[in-house]
């Protein structure tokens, strides 16, 4: 973003401009920046704002007109570790997490402020057959989100790869022969 090279790494956000590295770290007393300093993934969105996952401190996003971060540690999740998140094009945001797949959906009078909703304890898993998988495998942990069609996200989990129906709201095991 804007000519920068960013690194997350287990101590910080790193910034390397070519000549020198600027690091940015989560500060005790200071809410403007990053809640937690072991980052997991990085991603951006068509402003140039920046998204960490972090291992316990939920996800932050630096906001680069401004140089500050805002954080969003309470998700509908017991654990606030996040895996990735993917900014779409729409203003939403997906999230994976050990506990599943999250949306973020913008809350229209507050910017960047978003409305949680853990898709994966109300979604439907199919097995490549088509039968629906037994409760416990609804919290499989997401670590990948890449939309591929419209209504449709490809999602790596920890079983496998699935793919998500945003319409119907379920879950079908992804294979070699998948149609969609």
């Amino acid at each position: 973003m804007q000519g920068f090279i960013w690194m997350g790494t287990k101590d910080g956000l790193n910034r390397y401009d070519g000549y020198n590295f600027r690091t940015y770290k989560h500060l005790l007393n200071d809410t403007t920046s990053m809640s937690d300093n072991e980052i997991l993934s990085l991603s951006s969105d068509q402003n140039g704002n920046i998204y960490i996952s972090t291992q316990g401190g939920g996800f932050n996003k630096f906001i680069y007109n401004t140089n500050e971060f805002i954080r969003y540690p309470q998700l509908p999740i017991s654990e606030p570790t996040v895996n990735t998140v993917y900014p779409a094009a729409d203003g939403s945001i997906w999230i994976g997490t050990p506990e599943g797949l999250i949306l973020g959906e913008p809350i229209e009078e507050e910017p960047n402020q978003y409305r949680f909703t853990n898709l994966s304890k109300n979604s439907a898993y199919l097995n490549i057959g088509g039968q629906i998988l037994p409760y416990d495998r609804k919290m499989m942990a997401v670590h990948a989100i890449l939309p591929i069609e419209e209504n449709y996200m490809l999602i790596g989990t920890q079983n496998g790869i699935f793919i998500y129906n945003t319409q119907e709201k379920n879950f079908s095991a992804a294979s070699v022969n998948t149609q969609i």
